[in-house]
């Protein structure tokens, strides 16, 4: 979108401008006078600033001096830093503080560290074509700025315009927590995320968001509202959370008729063998200890929905394409053999109201097509009609009714 850099950072500089009050620190802005216009992924952008902003003040003592600034380059670039008196980086920290979960050691007593923050934003730069820098020196301070390229363009009105270099493409953008769902144009699995650390959610979600699409929440209440209005294929929890921790989710997940079957991915940051005990006994299908690697989490993923995948053949042939009575265990399994129920119940109505079967067997209508679908390879009236005509055949086996006949009963 377009919107005015000028305007943008002095907002950012008014969101730190109590706590600079409040713990005696000198915080100036040097902004342009002119508006300058751009155009470009705004959330993306304030999470980098708000990052950089935010670990300043993290590393800055009460009584110390920090400051936002923008300008324009030669050569067609903008550029925004942040500066801080603070700590400084140590020497032997510096090669690695963009690196994933890294936390600076001289830090680790009093702060949590440069934590996935800074390597977000220099993801984000270079999705927006930017880039990332910083100078630092222990005891004394540090620098980070963000460079990107803009074009001079002309407005409607015939003023000049800047405009930002966007190469993003398709890129994903992020809503507030517990309201956020990525369209699902290309039928990818859909995966919700429960952790109430966002930039843990925004990293799992900028690395898979081209193999999955997301809905996030912070807590538990929020997950089950999206459980509720969503078909989800796969759940990646936290652990540690407020309110209601995620063995609790866990276990009331498996526990539930509609959602046991939906595998669950536990995550923390506790290696010990009792705690993953407890996430195995919770019913957890797989545990990832934190820090972990994203493709081992998609492979974890791509496992379990495998697994869901191949029960949903047999199911398929079994129960369907064979008509054989099975002993049926997951959610998804009664869902289909409710559905049969229904329908052979009703055979002899020449519309069944699909209506009135989701309201009998307690689901949504959506929610209904998606899970037959996804297990049969059939619409809900092509269901319908199979069992129609899997009854009428086996009524014509038994050589007792008339063709007429068996086009009444069916």
């Amino acid at each position: 979108e377009k919107f005015g850099l000028t305007t943008f950072c002095n907002e950012q500089y008014e969101l730190f401008s109590d706590l600079a009050q409040n713990r005696s620190i000198q915080y100036d802005k040097y902004l342009p006078d002119n508006e300058l216009v751009v155009e470009t992924d705004r959330q993306k952008l304030e999470a980098v600033i708000q990052n950089l902003l935010s670990n300043a003040f993290k590393f800055t003592p009460a009584g110390g001096k920090i400051a936002l600034k923008l300008e324009i380059l030669t050569g067609g670039i903008f550029k925004i830093t942040v500066s801080d008196s603070g700590k400084g980086i140590a020497d032997e920290d510096k090669h690695q503080i963009f690196n994933r979960f890294y936390k600076g050691k001289n830090n680790a007593e009093t702060i949590q560290g440069y934590g996935i923050g800074l390597n977000l934003a220099k993801e984000y730069c270079t999705l927006m074509n930017g880039t990332i820098h910083f100078e630092s020196r222990p005891g004394k301070g540090s620098d980070f700025w963000i460079e990107m390229p803009f074009l001079q363009t002309e407005t409607n009105n015939g003023e000049s315009e800047i405009a930002l270099l966007n190469t993003t493409g398709n890129t994903t953008t992020v809503s507030d927590l517990g309201q956020f769902i990525i369209e699902n144009s290309e039928n990818k699995p859909l995966v919700l995320l429960v952790d109430d650390n966002p930039d843990m959610l925004k990293y799992i979600q900028l690395s898979l968001s081209a193999k999955y699409s997301f809905c996030i929440a912070s807590k538990v209440s929020e997950a089950m509202l999206l459980l509720e209005k969503n078909s989800v294929d796969i759940i990646v929890t936290d652990i540690m959370m407020p309110e209601v921790d995620g063995l609790s989710f866990c276990s009331q997940i498996k526990k539930h008729h509609r959602f046991s079957q939906i595998p669950v991915i536990m995550l923390t940051a506790m290696t010990m063998a009792s705690e993953q005990v407890k996430g195995f006994k919770a019913g957890a299908d797989a545990y990832l200890t934190k820090p972990f690697n994203v493709e081992v989490l998609a492979a974890r993923i791509d496992s379990l929905l495998s697994r869901n995948q191949k029960t949903d053949e047999y199911i398929k042939r079994s129960l369907i394409i064979e008509n054989q009575q099975v002993d049926v265990d997951s959610a998804d399994e009664k869902l289909l053999k409710e559905a049969i129920e229904f329908i052979n119940a009703h055979i002899s109505d020449s519309e069944i109201n699909i209506d009135k079967m989701c309201k009998e067997i307690g689901i949504s209508h959506s929610s209904l097509y998606r899970k037959v679908k996804a297990q049969t390879g059939m619409s809900l009236n092509e269901l319908i009609r199979h069992v129609k005509m899997k009854k009428a055949a086996q009524l014509i086996k038994t050589k007792k009714f008339t063709i007429a006949e068996i086009m009444d009963q069916t």
